[in-house]
């Protein structure tokens, strides 16, 4: 029964997300995270995370990262942790309409606070990037070199036991932007999410759902709405 809700879940994020085609000139995504976390001891632990954004109504456009971080748990709330993570954004380049690739090399460190009350599950995280970015210059070649901006990422999440595997979660993350190349596109971008997870075995968990994200173009005065179809599935290995 459980797993019926979490399919009626899916199906509400796939038409929620087809159906904003007709509402806003962005286009709908389909993002699909992988994460393995293993387990060293109770203090440290290790996660790797492998995702692929994919732009519905672009051919051949898309957004992958991979990513590993090590993270050390300080006491029964808080934790904290550091990571690289290399991501790559493949766009139609406006000079040409030809596909680029638009690398980056991202070192990160944060620190979160956890809590439970009443049942319910709370979740904060401050991360900080330092982003080493390659951009499309004026006439549409990619710079040689990597420029370096940061990012701040300030993460709430709460999740609501449903049933002993489901569990229905909620979250808002939004990101700032700094650094010598950032202008007029100090807010980064905001995500809105709401989704299912349900627990497959004791170690292996299933979550789908419906993300909203928008962000601020680069000068400053725009911004795009996109209607995300999220598909997440996560492991965990216990030594």
């Amino acid at each position: 029964m459980n797993f019926r809700v979490l399919l009626l879940i899916t199906f509400l994020a796939s038409n929620t997300m087809l159906m904003a085609q007709n509402q806003y000139t962005s286009q709908p995504v389909i993002w699909f995270t992988a994460t393995e976390k293993l387990l060293l001891n109770d203090t440290w632990n290790v996660k790797l995370n492998i995702q692929q954004r994919q732009f519905v109504n672009t051919p051949g456009s898309f957004q992958f990262l991979a990513s590993g971080t090590l993270e050390r748990k300080l006491n029964k709330n808080f934790s904290t942790g550091m990571g690289f993570m290399f991501f790559d954004f493949r766009l139609a380049n406006p000079a040409d309409g030809d596909l680029v690739d638009l690398p980056e090399l991202r070192p990160y460190e944060y620190v979160t606070f956890s809590y439970v009350r009443n049942r319910l599950k709370f979740f904060n995280r401050l991360l900080v990037e330092q982003r080493f970015q390659k951009h499309l210059a004026g006439e549409g070649m990619v710079t040689p070199n990597y420029h370096l901006n940061h990012r701040i990422r300030l993460k709430w999440q709460i999740s609501i036991p449903l049933s002993s595997k489901l569990s229905l979660i909620a979250s808002d993350e939004p990101m700032i932007n700094f650094g010598p190349d950032i202008d007029r596109n100090t807010f980064d971008q905001n995500r809105l999410i709401v989704m299912g997870s349900y627990k497959l075995r004791e170690n292996l968990t299933l979550g789908t759902g419906y993300m909203n994200w928008i962000f601020q173009r680069v000068g400053g005065k725009s911004f795009d709405i996109r209607h995300v179809w999220l598909i997440e599935l996560s492991h965990i290995i216990r030594r």
